[in-house]
């Protein structure tokens, strides 16, 4: 059976959550401007469906996108009451757009993170209720990562509803940009948030979530933030450090049972999304397996041509194809 690829990190907004990023990149100081948008009107890329988003996925052979909301979102708001208030409503619309095309879109909720309690209950109200399918993070909110034990209840909510969480880009806490402050071009997507949301991901991995909740599963983008490419050396480091050759005051390395390497095989899931390399790609599925790997374009950032076609020659055999194309989306969301 000949499928089209179902992509993982899709992006779309509502208006209500547009100034979110101005006062977040503000109250942060991130020494980036802004730029103007995608095609001079990101807004309406990010929230149309019909007119453009649609139409490029025929055009490219998309067969289905999963949504979700354009970072920061949620975890770019300090206020807990107004965070849930705004991802109650960011997921209503969301699960409006995608009953209206069933066949043709997922969504991924928005979770207000800044009470922990609510997003567990919003997680479990959106599947329940609204029929999505998991909940995207836009990395730390307020300084909080997903690993912190006040999360685990987000977690334990996870696993019990066989959904994933997505871990999506997102510019890091103030201050730990200054390393590359002087090198604008590396601050953003060409390294900096890929190496934040990479830590965050080995946070995850590496804290014990998946010894608690062994069934949960989390996503990463860009082939995993090169987490494939150091997974060895991690596994190496990490068994020196367990066995005392290089034991750190402090050490963490007593909170999970076995390596990283173990969680990253059973635990988390990579994404094609904006790294269009095939040794990358190679490498991933070398490492991790072809049945962790999704495919993505991360839209409207990424271009949907260059995704499909970069895809489409890849080096790679016909079952390792069908598989990140849609085979693993299909079992992860349980589509039919």
């Amino acid at each position: 059976m000949k499928r089209g690829p179902i992509a993982f990190e899709e992006h779309y907004s509502i208006h209500e959550l547009a100034p979110i990023r101005a006062a977040y990149m503000e109250r942060i100081g991130f020494p980036v401007k802004e730029k103007s948008g995608v095609g001079g009107d990101l807004g309406r890329v990010l929230s149309d469906i019909e007119e453009l988003r649609l139409p490029a996925m025929d055009r490219f052979g998309i067969e289905r996108q999963v949504l979700s909301a354009s970072s920061p979102s949620i975890q770019g708001l300090v206020d807990a009451g107004e965070a849930v208030r705004l991802s109650k409503l960011f997921n209503d619309r969301l699960a409006e757009v995608v009953a209206r095309h069933p066949d043709r879109l997922s969504g991924f909720a928005a979770l207000p993170l800044q009470d922990p309690a609510a997003a567990a209950r919003e997680l479990e109200r959106v599947v329940r209720e609204l029929g999505l399918v998991g909940a995207l993070v836009n990395g730390h909110t307020n300084g909080l990562y997903l690993d912190h034990p006040s999360l685990r209840v987000v977690w334990e909510a996870a696993e019990g509803l066989g959904v994933p969480i997505s871990l999506h880009v997102n510019d890091p806490i103030p201050g730990q940009w200054k390393n590359l402050e002087d090198f604008p071009e590396l601050l953003t997507a060409a390294w900096g948030w890929g190496t934040e949301a990479g830590t965050h991901a080995l946070r995850i991995l590496c804290s014990g979530v998946f010894d608690d909740f062994p069934k949960a599963n989390l996503i990463v983008g860009h082939l995993g933030e090169t987490i494939p490419y150091a997974l060895w050396r991690l596994d190496n480091q990490w068994a020196n450090a367990r066995s005392g050759g290089s034991l750190l005051e402090g050490s963490g390395t007593r909170r999970i049972r076995e390596l990283p390497s173990y969680y990253a095989k059973r635990n988390l899931f990579v994404t094609t999304s904006g790294n269009f390399s095939a040794p990358s790609l190679r490498c991933t599925i070398d490492v991790l397996g072809a049945d962790r790997v999704l495919f993505a374009v991360d839209y409207p950032f990424e271009s949907t041509e260059a995704a499909t076609a970069f895809f489409a020659s890849a080096p790679i055999s016909t079952e390792e194809r069908e598989r990140i194309a849609w085979r693993n989306g299909v079992e992860l969301l349980k589509l039919s």
